[in-house]
């Protein structure tokens, strides 16, 4: 494969990640979850269609409600690989929440 080629997959990955961190910080700004940190990644989103912001919200939460509910069982020493999770801020709401 020609290096070009992964430049395009590269760009298209970077693409899919902005995308999503817009959308997430459309829910957020629209009140839907409460982010303190995807602010720092994403200054300005375009406004999303309100099924937009219920999908995201929908998802971010449903992951971490997995997420916590793997911590409870498996106990304080643990560690989560969040492979594929672009600019998320799970690590840093988890660790204010304690």
């Amino acid at each position: 494969m020609e290096h070009s080629s992964f430049m395009g997959q590269d760009e298209g990955v970077m693409s899919t990640n902005d995308d999503a961190s817009e959308c997430k910080k459309s829910a957020v700004y629209r009140g839907y979850y409460r982010d303190e940190y995807i602010g720092y990644f994403v200054k300005n989103p375009d406004r999303k269609a309100p099924e937009i912001n219920r999908g995201y919200y929908a998802r971010v939460k449903g992951v971490e409600m997995c997420v916590e509910k793997f911590l409870k069982k498996a106990g304080e020493k643990c560690q989560i690989v969040n492979l594929g999770c672009g600019f998320d801020t799970l690590f840093f709401r988890l660790r204010d929440a304690g």
